[in-house]
């Protein structure tokens, strides 16, 4: 996988190193995003993902991972930086960008519908869009996930298609819900 990347061991490892600390919660959160906001200008996605491959030879199981994760993202947000790969419309990895980025338009949306009294029909219109999420989900499951998976990346995707199924599932739960009044 290495060969893939361009990567600095001794920056991965200082990652480790503060991610462990908090999984193992030998440290706090908020203590650990201070300790990366004084040790990194940034962090690479490439550097992130190679990072998380490691974890799982430190002995964190995908389960514990998938548990941490949000904390670990909040503990690298100043610093996590996804450089534009400048990607022609149309290229998967572009398309999958493009398709996150309708789906945050959406959720604000939703979110300000929150302020305002509420309406059923208006609701299951939002619904039904943000449902288009499983096709998008999918896709990059089986397409990108696959072909990370193929260069030695398995660790990445596996938490990534965890948080997928969370949230299709906190979805179809939501929307069940809304649908049964």
């Amino acid at each position: 996988m290495k060969q893939h990347l361009d990567i600095d061991n001794s920056r991965i490892q200082k990652m480790l190193d503060i991610k462990l600390r908090v999984f193992n919660k030998e440290i706090t959160p908020a203590d650990a995003r201070k300790l990366v906001n004084e040790t990194f200008d940034r962090v690479t996605a490439e550097e992130f993902a190679y990072g998380e491959q490691h974890l799982f030879n430190a002995g964190l199981t995908d389960e514990i991972m998938a548990e941490g994760m949000d904390d670990i993202l909040d503990v690298f947000k100043d610093v996590l930086v996804v450089d534009n790969l400048n990607l022609p419309k149309g290229h998967p990895i572009q398309t999958y960008a493009d398709e996150a980025a309708e789906l945050e338009l959406l959720l604000l949306k939703m979110e300000q519908k929150l302020k305002s009294k509420f309406i059923k029909n208006e609701w299951l219109d939002l619904y039904t869009q943000l449902s288009e999420i499983n096709t998008h989900f999918s896709r990059k499951q089986h397409q990108l996930f696959s072909a990370l998976e193929r260069k030695g990346f398995d660790r990445p995707s596996k938490i990534m298609w965890t948080f997928d199924d969370r949230v299709r599932d906190a979805i179809k739960d939501a929307f069940v819900l809304l649908q049964s009044d």
